[in-house]
C-alpha cells in the first residue's frame, strides 16, 4: 500500500509568547526545537502546516481516519478535531478560502473533503469521483480562485474548485496505474499539476484544462511516492521522491519535463515525505523522510549536496514532512507511526563545508 503526502510550503510567524520553545542561536541546524509530543493520532500519515487565529498550526491526517490540529510550538491540541473520513487519510493540504484557514484530506474512502480549520466544521459535501483511494492532494490558483487537486487508484488527476465545491472540467486521465503523488505548480505563467504514478511516470498537465503539458515515462526506477514545487532561481521546478527499487529524490523542469542534475541519494528506503523551501540565507532546500530508514535529510535543490548529516530520531516509519517558520526561524517537521511531531531547526549555524 502506497501512502504519500502532497507537501505544500506554508510559514507562519510565532508570537513571542511561544518563545518557551523558540529556535535560537543555541539549537543547532538539525536538533530539535522542542521534544516530541505525543497527540491525539498513533499513527500519522500526512503533515501540512497553517495559522489558526494567528497561531502557527501543524495539521496532521491519521490512520485512524480522523484530522488533529495541534500549536507548533508547543504540541497542544487546538479546536476541534474534523472528523469525517472512513479510514486511514492518505493526505493534507492546507490553504486558504474567502480569507478563511482550510484543510483538504483525502483517503482510503475515495473521497476528497474540504473542512473549516478553526471549527473542525465541513465545507461542502464529500468531493466524490474517484473510484478508489485518493493517494494524495494538493492546493493552488486558478485565475486566483482556490482549487485543490487530487490522485487516486483510479489513475486519474481530479481538480476542484473550493469556493463552489464543484469539479473543474473531467478527469485528467494520462497515467496508466495509480497516481500516487500530486502537486500544484507555476511554469511560464501558466498553472499546472505534476503528478507521479506508481509505474515511475511524471506526468505535467494544465491545471485549466487538463491537457498534457510535459511527460518523463520513466521518472522513477519505481514508484513515484511524493511529489512538491519549489523554487528554483527565478522559476518553479517539480520535486519527486521514488519508492521501492528507486529512493532518489529528482527535480524536473515543469515545462519540458526534463531532469534538471543528477538525482539526490542518500536514503535506504522510500522518500516518502517531501518538502521544498527556503534557508535563512536564501538557499532553496528539499527536505525529505526516508519511510524506513528513520532519518530526514536536507538538500541543497540547486546542487543536489546534502546539508549536513541526517536528522536522527524517529523510532519506526517517516511518513511525511514538511517545512515552515517559528519565531522567525525555518524549521521542518516531520512525523510517522509513533504518532509524534519532531520540529527541527533549519536555523543557523549551519553544518560546516554546507
Amino acid at each position: 500500500m502506497m501512502r504519500v503526502l502532497a507537501a505544500g510550503v506554508l510559514v507562519a510567524a510565532v508570537p513571542a509568547v511561544y518563545g518557551l520553545f523558540s529556535t535560537t542561536p543555541g539549537v543547532p541546524f538539525g536538533g530539535l526545537v522542542r521534544q516530541p509530543v505525543t497527540g491525539r493520532q498513533k499513527w500519522i500519515l500526512s503533515l501540512a502546516l497553517s495559522q489558526v487565529n494567528g497561531r502557527p498550526v501543524v495539521v496532521s491526517g491519521g490512520y485512524d481516519g480522523t484530522i488533529a490540529v495541534a500549536d507548533l510550538a508547543t504540541g497542544a491540541p487546538v479546536g476541534a478535531a474534523p472528523q469525517g473520513h472512513q479510514g486511514p487519510i492518505w493526505s493534507v493540504a492546507t490553504g486558504l478560502v474567502r480569507d478563511t484557514p482550510v484543510v483538504v484530506s483525502g483517503g482510503l474512502d475515495g473521497t476528497v473533503r474540504l473542512w473549516d480549520l478553526a471549527t473542525g466544521a465541513p465545507i461542502h459535501e464529500p468531493f466524490t469521483g474517484h473510484r478508489g483511494s485518493v493517494e494524495s492532494v494538493g492546493v493552488g490558483l486558478l485565475d486566483g480562485r482556490p482549487v485543490a487537486v487530487s490522485g487516486g487508484q483510479d489513475h486519474t488527476v481530479r481538480r476542484w474548485d473550493l469556493t463552489s465545491g464543484a469539479p473543474i472540467g473531467g478527469p485528467i486521465e494520462g497515467h496508466p496505474t495509480w497516481v500516487l503523488a500530486v502537486a500544484a505548480g507555476e511554469s511560464a505563467g501558466r498553472p499546472v499539476v505534476a503528478s507521479g504514478g506508481y509505474d515511475g511516470r511524471i506526468l505535467i498537465s494544465d491545471l485549466a484544462t487538463g491537457a498534457k503539458v510535459a511527460e518523463r515515462a520513466q521518472g522513477h526506477g519505481g514508484p513515484v511516492e511524493s511529489m512538491t514545487v519549489g523554487r528554483l532561481g527565478e522559476r518553479q521546478v517539480a520535486i519527486s521522491g521514488g519508492g521501492d527499487g528507486d529512493h532518489s529524490v529528482r527535480v524536473w523542469d515543469l515545462t519540458t519535463g526534463a531532469p534538471i542534475g543528477r538525482p539526490f541519494t542518500g536514503h535506504r528506503s522510500w522518500a516518502l515525505g517531501l518538502a521544498a523551501g527556503e534557508l535563512e540565507d536564501g538557499r532553496a532546500v528539499v527536505v525529505s523522510g526516508g519511510y524506513r530508514d528513520e532519518t530526514v535529510r536536507v538538500w541543497d535543490l540547486a546542487t543536489g549536496a546534502p546539508i549536513g548529516g541526517p536528522f536522527l530520531g524517529h523510532r519506526g516509519l517517516i511518513e511525511a514532512v514538511t517545512i515552515g517558520v517559528l519565531n522567525d526561524r525555518r524549521v521542518a517537521v516531520s512525523a510517522g507511526d509513533d504518532g509524534r511531531v519532531r520540529v527541527w531547526s533549519l536555523g543557523p549555524p549551519y553544518p560546516p563545508g554546507s
